[in-house]
């Protein structure tokens, strides 16, 4: 079963909290807000799988030995993290986060895709300011699901993401990937996963918010029964407590059928009307269930 903040094991709430502790220790009374969302908040935290995912505001911008100071501690913590799953970190201006101007300003980004540069001194961050529209889709999930670790809780200091640009983050930052070639290959279980989530926050409509989980078990209740097959085995991965290695974290170390992955991907292109913005799927061929897991 997934795990929820009010009862994930001991490791991992220590080292949330000392992600906060390096944010407040850094940015001192800069320091406005930080917010878990993502599985933790969502109650579908499922180790090694996930990642543990926050978003933090501070009240001005940093200087770039602010920045590389924060970046470096917080790739040090990353590096000793309990398991797989990597801390996901973005850190927002107060007036970003107040009046959010899709797509959203960031002040840094921290990632596992970022850490073998800053740990080998190859990062800059004289770079690391940027617009990112996955951000619409973090502030609607922790306005309605997040959790405040420190400072001021999400309904007061992040602003309302337009639903068009909830839908564009959505998107952009889980289908267009999906879709796009054979890219679902390569990372299964999160492709199956988030392209059900799409599907179900599309069918379902304005306001809703809802995990890979919550998608999935939807999906196997409405989807064609030739796709279940493919969508229970990417929630059985992405539920097994088996430990994997980051080598094989996307596969969950197993082998995939390729073409049950492709009919996949495709029914899922198919489902879509690519004439309007994103992917608008029909409510007419989908029968309406309810989510299990969102709570």
């Amino acid at each position: 079963m997934g795990k929820h903040w009010d009862d994930c094991d001991d490791e991992t709430r220590a080292f949330v909290m000392k992600a906060v502790d390096i944010l407040r220790s850094r940015l001192g009374t800069d320091l406005r807000s930080v917010l878990l969302h993502g599985s933790l908040a969502h109650g579908c935290y499922f180790i090694p799988k996930s990642d543990v995912d926050i978003l933090a505001v501070t009240a001005a911008p940093l200087a770039e030995s602010t920045a590389k100071d924060l970046l470096q501690a917080i790739n040090h913590l990353n590096d000793q993290r309990p398991y797989t799953g990597s801390l996901e970190l973005s850190l927002v201006l107060e007036e970003s986060a107040r009046t959010p101007d899709h797509p959203i300003p960031y002040e840094l980004h921290f990632g596992e895709e970022y850490a073998d540069r800053i740990r080998s001194g190859l990062y800059d961050y004289t770079a690391r300011r940027g617009r990112d529209p996955d951000l619409a889709a973090h502030f609607t999930v922790a306005r309605k699901l997040g959790i405040c670790l420190y400072g001021t809780a999400a309904p007061q200091i992040l602003g309302p993401a337009p639903w068009l640009h909830f839908l564009d983050a959505i998107d952009a930052g889980d289908l267009d990937w999906i879709l796009t070639n054979e890219n679902i290959l390569t990372s299964p279980f999160y492709g199956v996963l988030n392209a059900c989530r799409v599907v179900m926050t599309r069918t379902w409509g304005e306001g809703t918010v809802v995990s890979k989980e919550d998608g999935a078990l939807w999906a196997l209740e409405n989807f064609p029964a030739e796709h279940r097959g493919i969508i229970q085995q990417a929630l059985d991965v992405y539920r097994a407590p088996t430990p994997v290695t980051p080598e094989n974290r996307r596969t969950g170390g197993i082998e995939w059928d390729r073409e049950k992955l492709l009919a996949f991907r495709d029914f899922i292109a198919a489902t879509g009307d690519p004439d309007r913005c994103g992917f608008a799927f029909a409510r007419r061929s989908l029968t309406i269930g309810m989510p299990r897991c969102n709570r």
